[in-house]
């Protein structure tokens, strides 16, 4: 089977990002999809950033009962490469990330569908993450990745917070 690869990216691969790759990798591993994800940041190593991984990340990953990679990555800035490699590019704010994009990879500016998701600067994980979740529910049903039935959909959208 050959890979279609979905591009995340947000500032410091540490928080939105990461939440999208795993999620959506979780889904294309249940409905044995050509689809995976991959998660990068725009600007690399913030020392504020303690681990491989937000904790905000991981609280939500557990309530939704999505398994967590044993093997995590640290944090990595994006490369040309892996915007080459990518079939679709997904920046997280487009007030946050364009402008970055539209420096340091012009190229592929016009490619990259923006979603506005906030950092956790900006808004808490507990009104960010459903919002979230339900973008990458929807990507997962736009290219044809089973995300799971209804029921256990809505189950896990209660148990991040969307009412």
């Amino acid at each position: 089977m050959t890979r279609k690869k979905v591009l995340f990216l947000c500032t410091g691969n540490y928080y939105r990002s990461r939440f999208a790759e795993i999620v959506l990798n979780h889904f294309s591993t249940l409905s044995n999809s050509e689809w995976r994800a991959l998660s990068r940041g725009l600007k690399a190593n913030n020392p504020a950033n303690v681990g491989k991984i937000s904790p905000h990340t991981l609280v939500e990953l557990n309530k939704l009962n999505i398994p967590i990679p044993y093997l995590l990555d640290i944090p990595r800035k994006v490369s040309q490469k892996e915007f080459e490699g990518a079939d679709k590019i997904i920046a997280l704010k487009e007030e946050e990330h364009k402008p970055i994009i539209e420096k340091n990879f012009e190229k592929w500016a016009k490619k990259v569908e923006y979603w506005d998701i906030d950092d956790v600067d900006v808004e808490s994980p507990k009104k960010v993450m459903p919002g979230l979740y339900l973008k990458i529910v929807g990507l997962a049903n736009e290219l044809g990745i089973h995300s799971g039935d209804l029921t256990a959909i809505l189950r896990q959208t209660v148990a991040v917070g969307v009412r």
